[in-house]
């Protein structure tokens, strides 16, 4: 509305989330609110539209709480016969996942140019592709991993390890 950037004082950032609570909006959504909010903020403060930015107190939003566990070698062995049985991508996929502990981003986009096989090196970071804060590391090839990925580069036709008729796999859900 009307309202300037000045009246985002921290009472009336307080005011705005209690309002929001008593609509039962969760505090998820209302972090998304403030969360698109200040990034309109800090846009118009990098154009120098504006002269500075309010500080955008977020809620806290606690998700569920999950103990981690380790997979048993059982559970283990009936994923990959699981993935074994639909297809050779996602036991590929699965394989390299274990092998590396990568995101699956990292596993989709994993070329023959980023195998190492002499230093025995995975470089989970492509050549060119700048680091982000999910750094991708160099990690070792495990020996379970090195005939798979000389077989993956020896049939690859896109230069990607994950593909499908030639061109590179974005994502296996379906075949999860």
């Amino acid at each position: 509305g009307a309202a300037s950037v000045a009246a985002l004082t921290p009472a009336a950032q307080d005011d705005f989330r209690a309002a929001f609570a008593a609509k039962g909006r969760k505090p998820s959504y209302i972090r998304r609110v403030l969360g698109t909010l200040r990034a309109a903020l800090n846009r118009a403060s990098r154009r120098q539209e504006i002269a500075s930015v309010p500080f955008i107190e977020m809620p806290k939003v606690s998700g569920p709480q999950r103990q981690a566990r380790k997979l048993e070698p059982a559970e283990t062995a009936r994923l990959l016969e699981a993935a074994n049985a639909e297809s050779q991508r996602l036991l590929l996929f699965c394989l390299i996942g274990l092998g590396t502990l990568a995101r699956p981003d990292a596993i989709y986009g994993l070329g023959a140019a980023q195998l190492d096989f002499d230093g025995r090196l995975i470089l989970l970071n492509p050549p060119g592709r700048e680091q982000t804060k999910k750094y991708r590391p160099a990690v070792p090839m495990v020996a379970t991993l090195l005939p798979w990925l000389r077989h993956a580069v020896a049939e690859s036709t896109s230069g990607s390890l994950i593909e499908y008729r030639g061109r590179p796999v974005k994502s296996l859900k379906k075949a999860f």
